[in-house]
């Protein structure tokens, strides 16, 4: 269940998923070629801030029905701010976070787990000496759940190491990091969220990258 999962905070923790914009609702229109860069690599060393995040709803809630039908993300938002440091060294450093995202899911409920929709509400809190933050989500309904997920994370510095390959950004640290699909396009970072298919045709098969939702930072 995508609102009840325990909270690593942020929308880089997160994966990705409540990336607001294209295919959803956004609290601001999405970046410059969101969703429209394929996984590429790239050098991201120097310092990136971020300009805008976009998702597409419709390939979420399709790798959702797989594992579980009917449940379905309707909404979701996100506003993000911040900087990111990567050095030569394999260190980076990630200051001035400013992250609010929501949105609301509909899941039955043979698929929580869970005895009610409401034993899916809870709250998860983070403070740590650099950031803080929180999670809540709340629950209702009988047989099929109407979630809602609200959040936020104020960070001021957090250092970590990081490592790429081919076209995989690996983050290391306590509260951001996360791994990615990433391309870096001229002055344009994309951290990303991707799965693979693979189609029989009558050649053989080909393999498509799906890209769920798209992180976009601008060269500082």
């Amino acid at each position: 269940m995508v609102l009840g999962r325990v909270l690593r905070v942020g929308v880089l923790a997160l994966g990705g998923l409540w990336a607001g914009g294209c295919g959803g609702s956004s609290a601001k229109p999405p970046p410059p070629n969101c969703l429209a860069v394929q996984p590429c690599g790239g050098d991201v060393v120097g310092t990136w801030a971020f300009i805008g995040t976009c998702a597409d709803l419709a390939a979420q809630n399709e790798q959702l029905q797989m594992g579980c039908a009917g449940q379905m993300v309707n909404s979701d938002s996100v506003n993000l701010a911040g900087l990111l440091t990567f050095n030569s060294d394999l260190s980076y450093t990630a200051t001035n976070w400013h992250e609010n995202f929501g949105g609301t899911e509909t899941v039955p409920l043979s698929c929580t787990g869970a005895a009610t929709c409401a034993a899916n509400s809870s709250t998860t809190n983070l403070n740590s000496s650099s950031a803080t933050g929180t999670i809540t989500t709340t629950c209702s309904g009988g047989s099929t759940c109407a979630c809602t997920v609200a959040g936020s994370l104020n960070l001021t510095t957090e250092t970590g190491t990081y490592a790429t390959t081919t076209t995989v950004l690996e983050m290391t640290a306590d509260v951001t990091g996360s791994t990615f699909n990433y391309c870096v396009q001229g002055d344009e970072l994309h951290l990303m969220q991707t799965v693979t298919e693979t189609l029989a045709t009558p050649q053989g098969s080909t393999t498509t990258t799906i890209i769920l939702s798209d992180i976009v930072a601008q060269r500082h």
